[in-house]
């Protein structure tokens, strides 16, 4: 019955123009349930289907977290290492006391290459006015946007969301590996955890089984579409925008606690929640039944009153990508909802975590 409800919710979800992409719902280890819908090729109707790679912005993320650690792990730096120990940044206003700790959980308050505020559209029609966005090939060329604006805060004193503190964690992966960072990650990463169909890849790129993004465009009466192309940047960065599959997210997912990427300590550590940062992220109706946000390193935990780990994962959005990747420990479930059109995701994953925690009692 629970089955046939998640079918049901998702059809009509889909019939309302509101999601457009795949769930998979993994629970103990066996495939409880999995759904595409809607379409990967709009214009030539192709069908999203389980094997169809989405865009994931910012769960990107996780992959530069994991690749740091991994360097920790090697002894190739530390927790407390400053930036300015590993990268040239003399001559731009990143604190001298910024460590690698402080990126990692998005404290180093740094100013962000872009700031992700109420009108997304506004805000970067701006910064394409002064800036050119196609121009932007890999993680140095993002330096320009943010290494010179006045620090937000102080290094170590709140969490902020940070695009930036990933930036410059990505170019410590490459001074530090001498190869790119997609080259490193595809092999320190993708290959050790047989993650086969996830690639950076770039918007304007044509590669097989891959959604197109797209955008809503409303009117009084009717609902189309545009193409997500110059609504964001061409490619990816250590910031966010791998391409990937729902399967290929939530065996990356299982690979981290399974200890294949990081050993015993640094594994307990990325999911230990009391490493995070302040509470910033909770809602009014979080806060009436005493749960709280945290961000650790590369991870948002949910907290209950208790202190224990409700569940972690990641979100990803921006125009034409919508994305949440998460897992919840005491119901040993994995529940990946990959979209390929602006914000259809979240609403879709809250639902469908309450259908099952209901049903689990």
């Amino acid at each position: 019955m629970l089955v046939d409800a998640i079918a049901k919710y998702l059809a009509e979800r889909e019939a309302q123009h509101k999601f457009s992409g795949v769930v998979l719902i993994v629970r103990n280890g066996e495939t409880f349930f999995e759904g595409a819908y809607g379409y990967a090729v709009r214009g030539w109707k192709v069908h999203n289907t389980m094997d169809t790679r989405f865009r994931v912005a910012s769960v990107g993320k996780l992959f530069t977290a994991v690749a740091v650690l991994r360097l920790i792990e090697q002894g190739r730096l530390t927790l407390d290492t400053p930036a300015h120990a590993v990268l040239d940044l003399a001559g731009t206003t990143v604190p001298t006391d910024v460590t690698i700790e402080h990126l990692l959980q998005m404290r180093s308050g740094i100013a962000d290459w872009f700031e992700e505020g109420a009108d997304w559209d506004a805000a970067w029609a701006d910064l394409c006015a002064h800036h050119n966005m196609w121009a932007l090939g890999g993680n140095r060329d993002y330096l320009p946007l943010f290494a010179h604006k006045p620090p937000l805060a102080a290094p170590g004193s709140r969490h902020q969301y940070s695009n930036s503190s990933y930036i410059l964690l990505g170019l410590v992966v490459e001074h530090l590996t001498g190869r790119t960072y997609f080259d490193h990650v595809r092999t320190e990463i993708l290959e050790r955890a047989g993650l086969r169909r996830t690639d950076f890849l770039r918007l304007d790129e044509v590669a097989p089984e891959t959604a197109e993004g797209y955008v809503p465009v409303r009117n009084s009466c009717d609902i189309g579409w545009k193409r997500n192309v110059y609504l964001n940047t061409p490619g990816p960065a250590a910031d966010g925008g791998v391409t990937s599959t729902a399967g290929d997210l939530q065996c990356f997912l299982r690979a981290i606690r399974d200890g294949q990427l990081l050993g015993p300590a640094l594994t307990a550590r990325m999911l230990d929640a009391d490493v995070a940062g302040p509470d910033e992220e909770a809602t009014e109706e979080d806060a009436a039944i005493g749960w709280q946000w945290r961000y650790g390193y590369g991870l948002f935990f949910i907290l209950g009153e208790d202190g224990h780990v409700l569940r972690y994962g990641l979100p990803g959005e921006e125009p034409g990508a919508s994305c949440r990747v998460g897992h919840n420990p005491t119901l040993g479930l994995d529940l990946m909802v990959l979209g390929n059109q602006s914000w259809c995701a979240g609403e879709v994953n809250k639902h469908l975590h309450d259908l099952l925690a209901r049903e689990a009692g």
